[in-house]
């Protein structure tokens, strides 16, 4: 028993002594810091770790980096002002085209997508964006029941791909 505590120990220091050399370990001050039980209470298995330590810690890792954005929650009343904070000299009288259409926030929700960031909306000339918001109305009525995600970021590929010459990219 006394060799497999004392190998074991050998073996936590090394790897100890390795990930202090490895500089992304202390790139943020909110890093974990694994808390591995077995150094120095008794027999307890190489690999258990301090769950309630590490828990804590991802929870304050992420309050940290949602805070630390600096950059407000896209939403359906925020986004032309986080749009316009990005692209200032969107010519006067464009619109703020969503290339995935608010119709389907719901659907782009449950799978994990915002459809109000900045990468899923474009500057776009009025009349241009009449012409996409009459062709997602056709497909729409065309598809006859409700889209999937899938069905809805296929299609915005395929008007990505005929409107994009159009999109304002400054």
């Amino acid at each position: 028993m006394t060799t497999a505590k004392a190998t074991t120990k050998v073996g936590v220091h090394k790897v100890k002594g390795a990930a202090e050399k490895v500089p992304t370990l202390n790139l943020y001050p909110y890093a974990p810091q694994h808390q591995l039980v077995g150094v120095n209470a008794g027999v307890v298995s190489y690999n258990t770790v301090n769950s309630v330590g590490l828990r804590d810690q991802l929870i304050s890792m992420a309050k940290m980096e949602a805070r630390g954005s600096g950059r407000d929650n896209p939403t359906k009343n925020n986004y032309r002002k986080l749009y316009l904070e990005q692209f200032p000299d969107l010519p006067k009288g464009w619109q703020i085209h969503h290339t995935l259409p608010q119709k389907y926030e719901t659907i782009m929700k449950n799978a994990g997508i915002n459809i109000h960031e900045a990468q899923y909306l474009k500057g776009i000339d009025p009349k241009i964006h009449s012409k996409i918001t009459n062709e997602w109305s056709k497909w729409d009525k065309r598809l006859g029941r409700t889209p999937t995600s899938q069905d809805i970021m296929d299609f915005a590929d395929t008007i990505e791909s005929k409107y994009r010459r159009y999109w304002y990219d400054k």
